[in-house]
């Protein structure tokens, strides 16, 4: 999209989506007024949606928008490269915000950062302050204000890179609180995991490095009480394994997914989720990597069943020495015979 606007011409940075205030009472604009400009239509510039509509219209889908990187590409064609250099990304990001956002809230938050978001010397050195403080502003921000402050920790995600790393728990644990009680807000839903998608997408190559460790701190997310949740968080997060390079594949996959199958049926729901997002392709087909994501684990699968087998059989035999031998001292009766393991249910219920 960038390629296709003249040399004068600014592409729209990337930004999450503002959505009507109506969004929140269930009125959206009305397509069919907006498509014929009001001509021909019911003549209603608004109509309502049930809850089920409007999670169905949010797109969480940020890997085919701009993105930061395209900007600066584009700058770099255009000959604008010099003067946005000294700049920092969140920066730009804020100043772009003043006239879209005038909340109470967001003006707070504003006025706090701006003076450290000057150059990125100054937020490498003041990283903590940063912090400190977009957490404080994101503790019991409405939904008006959030949009803005998500998109600057976005942001910070550029400037900052392999050093904002650290700090990706932390902040998604953040964005999970801001649905622990907001869960039905759908423009609350939407910038909260259109900011995630965005994070998975700057941090690809660390997250990739340690992927166990980037599901793990997305487990509150899978695991969240409500089904929409969790289905948003599966589908960000199935991005991560889809660019998993193929040969690490095999390994990769049961080591971050295994760990997490069992400990409880939210997660393990959540989980099932992310297969199917990840195995999902266009026009109701199967992606590519398909066999490539399903095959380490069948494999696990048929591995614990094996396993549950012999184990099964040992028992079997050590109850059966037990039984012939009664009147010898000391024998003891041995392990009565379980069914397969809960981890091998509970991969089994994930795969189905």
């Amino acid at each position: 999209a960038a390629r296709v606007r003249g040399k004068g011409q600014c592409p729209r940075s990337p930004a999450l989506p503002i959505r009507p205030a109506l969004m929140a009472t269930g009125k959206d604009l009305n397509p069919s007024y907006l498509r014929e400009r009001g001509r021909h239509s019911d003549g209603q510039r608004f109509r309502f949606q049930n809850f089920a509509q409007r999670v169905a219209a949010v797109d969480i889908d940020v890997h085919h928008r701009l993105t930061a990187d395209d900007m600066a590409e584009w700058r770099r064609e255009a000959g604008e490269e010099e003067a946005e250099e000294a700049r920092p990304f969140a920066m730009q990001t804020l100043e772009r915000w003043v006239e879209l956002n005038q909340t109470g809230q967001f003006t707070a938050f504003r006025t706090e950062l701006s003076p450290m978001l000057l150059s990125v010397p100054l937020m490498l050195h003041r990283q903590d302050a940063i912090f400190e403080a977009l957490h404080r502003h994101l503790t019991g921000v409405s939904t008006e204000a959030l949009p803005p402050m998500l998109e600057l920790a976005t942001a910070l995600a550029v400037d900052l890179r392999q050093e904002f790393y650290p700090r990706f728990a932390p902040l998604l644990g953040a964005l999970g609180r801001l649905l622990g009680s907001s869960a039905e807000d759908v423009a609350r839903v939407e910038a909260v995991f259109t900011a995630a998608a965005y994070l998975l997408k700057y941090l690809l190559r660390q997250l990739l490095a340690d992927l166990p460790a980037a599901l793990a701190a997305y487990a509150p997310l899978l695991s969240h009480p409500k089904q929409h949740v969790r289905d948003f968080a599966a589908e960000s997060f199935s991005y991560l394994l889809r660019r998993l390079p193929r040969a690490s594949l095999p390994a990769a996959l049961p080591a971050t997914l295994l760990p997490q199958i069992g400990c409880s049926s939210n997660l393990d729901s959540g989980i099932a989720l992310l297969l199917f997002h990840t195995v999902r392709g266009l026009s109701q087909r199967f992606h590519s990597r398909t066999p490539e994501v399903l095959a380490p684990l069948l494999e696990a699968l048929s591995s614990a069943s094996s396993t549950a087998s012999a184990s099964a059989a040992s028992a079997s035999a050590s109850a059966a020495s037990a039984v012939a031998a009664p009147g010898e001292e000391g024998a003891a009766p041995g392990p009565s015979a379980a069914p397969p393991g809960g981890s091998r249910g509970a991969l089994l219920e994930v795969l189905s």
